[in-house]
């Protein structure tokens, strides 16, 4: 009996195992039971196809596969959607699995002359992964993963084509499209079915198939598609001009555009696509259009009545043409033209100063006037010094003009001179001479100047900090400055937003400025007479740029926010109602889902309130845990809430982080005691803020994972990375790109390395402020930093030199800490090439991966161990 029981245990045993062994084997795959499909398409064979071509190859149905019908109507239908071939229209459907998972596109009785069909489905993932790619059909068919054909299959008289192939799947959103082909005559229906098979460590409940197109940001959403970049307004506001830009994946093929669009009805009325030109401006009082194009000749400046649909050449000939500018009755424009410098060595260069380091410094440019009427043209400036234009006087009988020289003696180390010029007379009327400089405009009356310039542009009159602190000289100010008196008024000495730019209306006489307000880039008005600002709402986070009708109270400008794509907005300026005009990514956004965003504001134990924001990962849920990504500039300017940007902090939160970005002290927005805090400070400050306000919000918010945070920043930010890391182990990892590591070395190496710290380190040196110079920085306190640290960092730079990141990472290396360093060929202190781009986010999302999820698969396939 003891024998029985103990058979059936081994039975039940053996049996249990199976089940359990077939239930793991089950849950190792994913099949797909829902398609989109749609209806078939007919497709004839061109003409001569029983010819052979050049290479000895015949054009067959299997050629019909591979040729590309169609191009960007197939991704991210949703069910109902309509998709086009030629004149005929079919709505995507949803096929339902029936027999051995097979999804039923087109009876076989319905099969005339030859059809083509299309298959969707998506497959989401939350992490990455290889995963192994099964499709069967009974027809040939063609495999395409996110636009990017991986396979096919050609055959058309076998009963079950199948096609297998190992994919790997970053973590999102992912759209599968089998492209099939039937021929009448063979008695099978077309079938279609799919399934994944999921290799470790990721199981199946890290993937799904669906038919669902909505998705999280991912890197095409950053980089691809159609753009507004700025807007400008016809002279009486009934045009306005918008400037588009597009990138092509895989390639990352740009074009840039002009379209003209009519106001009243929002109607394009001309498009310049394809057209070589620049500096595209209204020709004032008129509905005229003029820009700078070139021919074998040289550049030119062309008149265009796109009403009459006339072109005419204005100014031709002219080599080296830089830029132009309208006089307000358009008889006449003042253009500059750059000369260069001769060589003086091929082999061997004396450097003459700083700035001779630049490739461009000896380069020049000087001013000259056009006369329309005459079309005579006649120099206006010459010498060793470049001239450069500021503004034309209202009533064209002036300009005002400045050059600049290095003083090495101060700082900024060169001085500034502004000239007013008769172009009658050529009499020439120095206006001022000084070590920080200023742009400068007439107003309307021509009696006064608006000057945009530092807090010390006129010595103290414009500084407003307390305790004597030096003032940050990027927190831009303005004035205004009478001609004939001399007398400044600084009007924002009082004002906490820093000027970004600015307009003085002549319809109503008052001024109006774009400013950096706090994190915003807002719009305010400041009533010249009665000496007040106020804040006009535009509906959006950021505008990137601002156009001002002349003759009308119409302003045009495009604008992006925290979660707003770059659209393209008209503002009336009586009413102070806005309207959007141009939205080009809404059908690229119509699926894309976002966390929510919100304030959280920082106390430091001195009382100063540190902004910030949080980005939440779609479908948050607050029981779980996350891993924490800070994020931070931390130099002189704040971080925005733009859209998109070169560290987008929208793609991380899609990433399943929570996403912390602050604006420490010394950022410029906020008032000119918060910006002094950045002078004389490099980090001592603000790491502080950076390391307390994370271990606060970390206590304060019980879905982050407080031993999973990591840090980014880029340049300055870049350089605080390094620096928290020598300075706290809170953080799990950091990444810095484009840091500095050395305030001695960055100070004489970089480009502009001594200019910067001309503000940063004011009147500190390597020689007599060393304990700044030293201590403030992270190679000489390498032996602090315990954590991971990535450097990234562009082999071209010549803002931060690469030499920044490869110090450290000698010393990291030889302390045998864990570091990582990633060059980037051929790219500067910005990453532009689109493909080095992608790979570089990549790198940043896989690292993160790495070290706060512990999931370095992505890593390791991107960047394996040699075998040295």
């Amino acid at each position: 009996m003891r024998k029985l029981k103990q058979s059936l245990l081994l039975v039940l045993l053996v049996l249990m195992s199976n089940i359990f062994t077939q239930s793991v084997q089950a849950q190792d795959k994913v099949d797909v039971d829902k398609w989109l499909i749609t209806s078939p398409f007919e497709l004839k064979m061109p003409v001569f196809n029983n010819d052979h071509d050049v290479n000895g190859n015949e054009f067959t149905i299997k050629s019909l596969l591979t040729y590309k019908h169609v191009e960007r109507s197939l991704f991210w239908p949703e069910n109902g959607d309509i998709f086009q071939m030629n004149a005929k229209k079919s709505e995507w459907k949803i096929g339902e699995v029936e027999d051995e998972n097979q999804v039923k596109v087109l009876k076989s009785k319905k099969i005339k002359g030859i059809q083509v069909a299309y298959a969707t489905h998506y497959v989401e993932v939350d992490r990455w992964m290889n995963a192994k790619l099964e499709i069967s059909s009974t027809y040939a068919f063609e495999v395409m993963l996110d636009g990017k054909v991986i396979g096919k299959k050609t055959s058309l008289d076998k009963d079950l084509n199948t096609f297998s192939k190992s994919v790997e799947l970053e973590q999102g959103k992912h759209i599968v499209v089998v492209k099939m082909i039937v021929k009448e005559g063979h008695d099978k229906d077309l079938n279609i079915s799919a399934k994944y098979s999921v290799e470790e460590p990721a199981t199946t409940a890290n993937l799904i198939a669906s038919i669902s197109p909505k998705r999280r940001m991912d890197i095409s959403h950053v980089l691809d598609g159609p753009r507004v970049g700025s807007l400008v307004a016809s002279p009486d506001a009934s045009y306005y001009i918008v400037r588009f830009s597009e990138r092509y994946a895989p390639e990352g093929d740009n074009s840039s555009w002009y379209e003209i669009y009519e106001t009243g009805s929002n109607q394009m009325v001309v498009s310049l696509k394809g057209m070589d030109l620049w500096n595209l401006n209204w020709i004032p009082g008129s509905n005229k259009l003029s820009y700078i194009t070139n021919d074998l000749s040289g550049s030119k400046i062309v008149s265009f009545d796109f009403e009459k649909g006339t072109r005419s050449d204005l100014l031709n000939n002219t080599k080296r043409l830089r830029s132009y500018q309208w006089s307000g009755d358009a008889s006449f424009l003042i253009y500059s033209v750059s000369e260069r410098a001769n060589v003086d060595n091929e082999l061997v260069k004396k450097v003459e100063g700083m700035p001779d380091r630049w490739p461009w410094y000896r380069n020049r440019s000087f001013l000259y006037k056009y006369d329309v009427a005459s079309d005579f043209s006649e120099r206006l400036t010459f010498g060793n010094l470049t001239t450069s234009l500021h503004d034309i006087s209202p009533d064209g009988k002036y300009i005002i003009y400045s050059t600049s020289k290095e003083d090495y003696m101060e700082r900024p180390y060169s001085k500034q001179k502004l000239f007013m010029m008769n172009l009658e007379t050529f009499e020439n009327e120095e206006i001022w001479h000084k070590r920080f400089p200023g742009s400068a405009s007439f107003c309307p009356s021509g009696k006064n100047l608006l000057v945009l310039g530092s807090p010390a542009t006129f010595g103290d009159i414009g500084i407003n900090t307390t305790d004597n602190a030096l003032p940050n000289d990027y927190d831009q100010q303005a004035y205004i400055y009478n001609i004939e008196s001399k007398d400044v008024k600084a009007i924002t000495k009082d004002f906490d937003p820093a000027i970004r730019n600015a307009y003085w209306s002549k319809i109503d006489g008052n001024i109006y400025f774009v400013t950096w307000d706090k994190t915003f880039v807002s719009l305010y008005k400041y009533d010249v007479k009665g000496e007040a600002y106020s804040h006009i709402d535009v509906g959006m986070d950021i505008i990137k740029n601002m156009s001002f009708s002349t003759e009308k109270h119409i302003a045009v400008y495009a604008a992006n926010g925290i979660k707003n794509r770059d659209q393209g907005y008209m503002i009336d300026l009586n009413t102070l109602s806005y309207t959007l005009v141009q939205d080009p990514e809404e059908a690229t956004f119509d699926d894309v889902i976002f966390g929510k965003h919100e304030e959280w504001v920082f106390t430091t134990k001195e009382g100063t309130k540190i902004d910030g924001r949080v980005y939440y990962p779609p479908n948050f849920d607050p029981n779980k845990k996350y891993p924490l990504i800070v994020n931070y500039y931390a130099g002189t300017s704040p971080v925005s809430r733009s859209f998109r940007g070169r560290y987008p902090l929208n793609l991380y939160a899609a990433g399943d982080y929570i996403v912390y970005n602050l604006q420490p002290s010394g950022t410029y927005g906020y008032g000119q005691d918060f910006s002094a805090a950045h002078v004389n400070n490099w980090g001592a400050t603000v790491a502080d803020e950076i390391i307390d306000a994370t271990k606060q919000f970390v206590a304060e918010h019980e879905f982050v994972n407080g031993e999973r945070i990591g840090c980014i920043g880029a340049s300055y930010g870049g350089f605080m990375t390094m620096y928290l890391l020598s300075k706290t182990d809170i953080f799990t990892c950091g990444i810095s790109h484009a840091g500095i590591s050395s305030l001695s070395s960055y100070w004489g190496e970089g480009y502009w390395g001594y200019l910067y710290s001309s503000v940063a380190s004011a009147n500190s040196f390597p020689w007599n402020n060393k304990e700044l110079y030293i201590e403030q920085g992270a190679l000489f306190n390498a032996d602090k930093i315990k954590d991971a640290l990535l450097l990234l960092h562009g082999d071209e730079d010549t803002n931060v030199p690469v030499g920044e990141s490869i110090q450290l990472y000698t010393a990291l290396k030889l302390l045998g800490r864990p570091v990582d360093f990633i060059e980037i060929k051929g790219q500067d202190h910005h990453i532009l090439d689109y493909k080095k781009r992608v790979i570089w986010q990549k790198t940043i999302a896989a690292y993160f991966d790495r070290w706060l999820k512990d999931q370095p698969e992505w890593w390791d396939e991107m960047y394996p161990k040699p075998n040295y």
